[in-house]
């Protein structure tokens, strides 16, 4: 098993789903069916099926370290119905692997079926979306944090007693200005394109670029700015290049995403705090 899950050495969020999965197999059949995997037949399968709708009280309990020696392997509400077909689906993966090199002679599992399940509708999840006025308070604060204030310098004596209290905190703000503005970039980079944090946190600069779309002002916006529909091309919006990241997240799916304008400002900010030249 080890061998088989060496496999997945570089993808850690499978490796661990399938280490899980694996490590409950084992358990149970060492410990309820008294046999190793190498011995398990059809009908065990079909036992061990049934287990994951109802696992016994010995293994389950609440969420343990997994060095402490209350850990158990489930949960005490048990596996839900999609929960109960990923774990077939995983072992038959893995027990076709050891046919495959010779390990077993054959594999109980592909006579197994999986638990039935339903396929539910695909909802957009717009509960898990800020509102749009929340959105813009949080943009406005991180700007605030980001802005580092100018360290007063006091033109009199008497006044650097008056004013140290004020240069002390200005100069703390200053300090965690550049923290503030890695913040913003990431969250700005989340909030634009939809990642998720790990996504967000692999991200390369080698993977943003300008692709050959470019962003045009609309009539309504060349309005709002003091445009008329008659204005002079000298005094319309330059059209600005749309940017877009490249980036592989879950099941090591690829996907390009866009980026904003704003998005760029901060990331530029960010890689200046850092003495590094975004536009290389």
């Amino acid at each position: 098993m080890h061998a088989y899950l060496h496999r997945y050495r570089d993808r850690p969020v499978t490796l661990r789903a399938y280490t899980r999965e694996l490590e409950r197999l084992i358990l149970w059949s060492v410990v309820v069916r008294q046999k190793p995997l190498s011995s398990l037949l059809v009908e065990d399968c079909e036992a061990y099926k049934d287990f994951l709708r109802a696992p016994i009280a010995s293994f389950t309990g609440p969420k343990r370290p997994r060095t402490s020696g209350r850990w158990r392997p489930f949960a005490p509400d048990g596996l839900s119905d999609d929960s109960q077909a990923y774990a077939v689906r995983v072992i038959r993966a893995a027990f076709a692997w050891l046919v495959e090199v010779r390990y077993l002679a054959g594999n109980p599992w592909s006579a197994v079926h999986e638990p039935a399940t339903v396929i539910r509708e695909s909802a957009v999840q717009v509960h898990r979306a800020l509102p749009a006025d929340l959105w813009m308070r949080v943009r406005r604060l991180l700007d605030e944090r980001c802005t580092a204030p100018i360290l007063p310098v006091p033109t009199e004596p008497g006044e650097a007693e008056v004013r140290l209290s004020k240069q002390a905190r200005a100069r703390a703000e200053q300090d965690a200005a550049p923290q503030w503005r890695a913040a913003r970039a990431a969250i700005l980079l989340m909030g634009d394109s939809g990642l998720r944090r790990v996504e967000a946190a692999l991200a390369m600069r080698e993977d943003l670029r300008p692709s050959n779309v470019r962003s045009e002002s609309s009539t309504s916006a060349r309005r709002q700015s003091g445009e008329g529909p008659l204005a002079d091309e000298s005094t319309r919006v330059r059209p600005r290049a749309v940017w877009t990241l490249t980036i592989v997240g879950k099941r090591r799916k690829q996907r390009t995403v866009p980026v904003s304008g704003a998005t760029l400002d901060a990331l530029r900010a960010h890689w200046a705090d850092r003495n590094r030249i975004f536009d290389s």
